[in-house]
């Protein structure tokens, strides 16, 4: 790994750090410090969305065209991810897309149900994409290319643990 990559990689740390820190001293704060930590828009929720900038924004400049080509599935992932954590699951919707009480609500029209079901159809694409070409290198830490691929594993688990500790709601 370049000295870029373990500065980069040593940065991503140390945010999904500062979140889990954040996150786990909240029961000990006081509830003005402890609401403005965790409420909708707080610092931890704006803190993992820049977060996932981030993660697009370096995967954009270090991959370039054909990575984003080549990995289109996980850039789809952070970006719904990071779609998820601004609440768009629920901001143009009659309630969330993501609770199974909207596909069978007589409140939800068709159309907003349709486009739910296509936001989950991408979520499940992409899921399984990167299952499909990433769990066997990940787990066995096996690969056709090894520095390339064991950076790629590295950058899958931060990815995985991110949003683990993101999806605290």
């Amino acid at each position: 790994m370049s000295k870029t990559q373990t500065k980069t990689a040593y940065l991503v740390t140390c945010l999904l750090l500062a979140l889990l820190c954040g996150f786990s001293l909240s029961p000990w704060l006081g509830e003005p410090s402890r609401e403005l930590l965790l409420k909708e828009n707080g610092i931890i929720e704006s803190a993992t969305v820049l977060a996932y900038l981030l993660c697009l924004g370096l995967l954009a400049w270090k991959g370039g065209l054909d990575y984003l080509k080549k990995y289109h599935y996980a850039v789809l992932l952070v970006v719904l991810f990071m779609l998820r954590e601004l609440d768009f699951d629920k901001k143009f919707t009659t309630m969330g897309v993501l609770k199974s009480k909207f596909y069978v609500s007589p409140v939800v029209p068709v159309a907003e149900k349709a486009i739910g079901a296509m936001v989950i159809a991408l979520l499940i694409y992409a899921a399984v994409q990167c299952i499909r070409r990433h769990a066997r290198s990940l787990v066995h830490g096996r690969s056709e290319a090894k520095a390339n691929r064991k950076s790629q594993a590295e950058e899958e688990a931060v990815f995985f643990s991110s949003y683990l500790i993101t999806n605290h709601k």
